[in-house]
């Protein structure tokens, strides 16, 4: 079973290296940076863009489910951490984060969510 999972994984790497290549050449896209010294599980993947919540619904409205935040709300504000203040956090959850599961299905779906969510940038 684990080596099915690192399979997966592997194959996730080999996607995520293939949608930053795309994310990056978008105006207003800033792909994830990659520390070498972590490993990544590539669960999900997410990248920053301005206005973050306004382009995931515009994503959405042309057929690619998208949202703002990582979650519900900023961590900051789940039970477990008690609701304390987290400025930078909140900034991130409501301006710039977006995440998304691409990197988990095919090269032609991240071709076709690169081109999408360069027609939601730049128009």
């Amino acid at each position: 079973r684990f080596q099915e999972l690192d399979s997966i994984i592997e194959q996730r790497e080999d996607n995520v290296l293939y949608f930053r290549k795309l994310l990056s050449k978008i105006n207003g896209v800033y792909p994830l940076r990659i520390n070498p010294d972590v490993d990544y599980s590539w669960y999900v993947y997410s990248f920053e863009v301005e206005n973050n919540h306004e382009v995931a619904r515009k994503m959405t409205e042309n057929g690619i489910p998208l949202r703002g935040g990582y979650i519900t709300s900023p961590l900051n504000m789940l039970p477990i951490y008690e609701y304390q203040s987290c400025p930078v956090c909140e900034d991130v959850w409501n301006h710039k984060i977006v995440v998304t599961d691409v990197i988990g299905k095919s090269k032609a779906d991240m071709d076709n969510f690169a081109k999408v969510l360069n027609e939601v940038m730049n128009g």
